[in-house]
């Protein structure tokens, strides 16, 4: 079963030949990220390649790392006895990158939790512990020796705004002019960092920002019409709105007025 939960997306989707995992999920929690943080000791003897992709809640094609400002992966284990091996494989999100594989540290056999957590790019969220995906795979085998479980990619999905515009002069619709920019910025209500879209003014239809951290209970947003010299030609004050588990936040059509 895979549920998307946004605070701990649970569940595995590996081919029924792969019986050595029980499917059992669970909620809650933000990851995890509980228990004794340890190395894995000497007699470890078993270890697993994985691989996934990134999509959007609302869609089934596989997004790139540039359109979800995506930096890196960092993949985790739990053991039963809640000890915590963190960083067990890590993968770098590079630009045009769809599709992931790493294989993890060895460990000793017997039955994780695998967490899967995706880091935004610090250029936009202006810190390198930006969570903006994650989920958990509960009750996953690891058998001594190998494992390759690449043959069914796992989706880590995201959750995004979505925003589209139109332009009027007066009661009558009107058209960009070259140059101009519609721009959508949201943050966590109480903090100083908007993370920050800019639109090609003519798409108009629905621009899709980039994923809101995974922390988010609630966020703030605005829109803006910009010129091509940057300049604020109209401005939409959006306020405050939930962020819900496992859904986009798709706003109402939001409208400048303007004399062009």
């Amino acid at each position: 079963m895979l549920s998307v939960s946004r605070r701990s997306r649970v569940g595995w989707s590996f081919a029924a030949a792969l019986s050595v995992i029980a499917l059992i999920g669970c909620g809650g929690g933000g990851g995890g990220r509980g228990g004794s943080h340890i190395t894995p000791p000497a007699s470890s003897n078993a270890s697993a390649k994985l691989s996934w992709q990134i999509y959007d809640v609302g869609d089934q094609t596989p997004l790139s790392c540039d359109e979800v400002a995506g930096y890196d992966f960092s993949i985790s284990l739990i053991d039963s006895a809640g000890n915590y091996y963190d960083g067990a494989a890590t993968a770098t999100c590079s630009p045009s990158d769809r599709y992931f594989q790493a294989t993890t540290f060895s460990v000793p056999a017997g039955t994780y939790s695998v967490e899967f957590y995706l880091y935004g790019n610090p250029s936009v969220y202006t810190t390198s512990e930006a969570v903006i995906a994650s989920y958990r795979a509960s009750n996953v085998y690891f058998a001594p020796g190998y494992s390759d479980f690449t043959a069914s990619p796992q989706a880590v999905y995201v959750e995004s705004f979505i925003v589209g515009w139109a332009l009027y002069s007066g009661n009558r619709p009107a058209a960009c002019n070259p140059g101009e920019v519609v721009e959508f910025e949201f943050r966590q209500p109480g903090s100083n960092v908007w993370i920050i879209n800019d639109f090609d003014c003519t798409f108009q239809s629905a621009g899709t920002s980039f994923p809101i951290p995974v922390d988010y209970r609630s966020a703030e947003w605005n829109l803006y019409l910009l010129d091509s010299a940057g300049q604020a030609l109209d401005s939409i004050a959006g306020g405050s709105v939930s962020v819900p588990n496992g859904a986009d936040i798709s706003l109402p059509m939001q409208t400048f007025y303007l004399n062009h």
